[in-house]
């Protein structure tokens, strides 16, 4: 649990108390996608039972998307809240980094950072 804090700390900047409903919402979210994950599937197999409607295709669907949820309010609150000059999270560091791609100039390396991507981030961080 200690674990899960202290990457939350780090990308959204925030401190959870361990009994903290939201917390532990998306600590069992997050260990619910990585356990299925690690397990082996049949669609792996055999594509086409990637079309068969699972438990674990559905389990693993509702949680990314509540994750997803998560991760989209959590970077919506920092657009309105960003300080240039008050980098507080990992969260304000992509924001900056979007903002300076978008104002660079240099076509080669303006490339456009999605939530998608943010959230491939964070979670990769857990």
């Amino acid at each position: 649990l200690i674990f899960y804090n202290i990457i939350a700390s780090f990308c959204f900047g925030k401190k959870y108390d361990m009994k903290d409903p939201e917390f532990n919402r998306i600590r069992s979210l997050i260990d619910n996608v990585n356990d299925q994950f690690n397990g082996i599937f049949l669609a792996d197999l055999m594509p086409p039972l990637r079309h068969v409607p699972t438990r674990a295709m559905n389990l693993i669907k509702r949680s990314a998307e509540e994750l997803h949820a998560f991760f989209d309010n959590l970077m919506a609150e920092h657009k309105q809240t960003y300080d240039g000059n008050d980098l507080r999270d990992l969260t304000d560091y992509t924001i900056q980094s979007e903002t300076e791609m978008k104002t660079s100039g240099l076509e080669e390396f303006q490339v456009k950072l999605t939530n998608v991507h943010y959230r491939q981030i964070v979670l990769d961080m857990f």
